[in-house]
């Protein structure tokens, strides 16, 4: 596995495509358009790669002065994804675990950011991103916060995020 950063959004402009025509509830969020729009603000992204092959991709979005998400726009593409989390299923989860974490948090670390990473509070996923957590390295110090955040519209239920950081607090408005 190698991840691979990526400078130009014509770059990524298939797998956008791929990942927009995909069956999820977040689908709309990697139109290529919509990426375009947005790729001024990622300080880093990437992809994922088996063998030339993307596995997955996501970024670094800048929020606020000293803090970023890692794992912006994540995506596990089809051919490597597994559906659900659960206590039976882990490969869906690894690739963002074992890869995109570590990377994303060591680049954010070394450039002086807090970084989290964010999902959705529409409903209650805190079984799911505990799970999710166990698989991090506990060098990074991750830990659930214990209310929701905002990371864009008040009025967008979607924007009502867990987050999860490596520090006690965050410079980030609650719900």
């Amino acid at each position: 596995m190698l991840i691979k950063n990526i400078y130009h959004v014509e770059d990524i402009k298939e797998l956008c495509e791929e990942a927009a025509s995909d069956n999820h509830r977040n689908a709309e969020n990697y139109q290529y358009e919509k990426m375009k729009k947005r790729w001024d603000k990622y300080l880093r992204f990437h992809v994922l790669q088996d063998d030339g092959k993307p596995v997955a991709m996501g970024g670094i979005v800048r929020f606020g002065y000293d803090i970023v998400r890692i794992c912006d726009r994540y995506c596990t593409f089809r051919s490597y994804r597994r559906f659900g989390i659960n206590k039976f299923i882990k490969k869906n989860i690894r690739f963002c675990a074992e890869h995109f974490v570590p990377a994303q948090t060591k680049w954010a670390v070394d450039n002086d950011f807090q970084p989290f990473i964010s999902m959705s509070g529409e409903i209650d996923k805190t079984y799911s991103i505990k799970r999710f957590m166990e698989y991090f390295d506990p060098q990074w110090k991750y830990q659930l916060l214990p209310d929701l955040y905002l990371t864009c519209d008040r009025s967008n239920p979607k924007c009502h995020q867990h987050i999860i950081t490596n520090r006690d607090t965050i410079e980030l408005p609650r719900v």
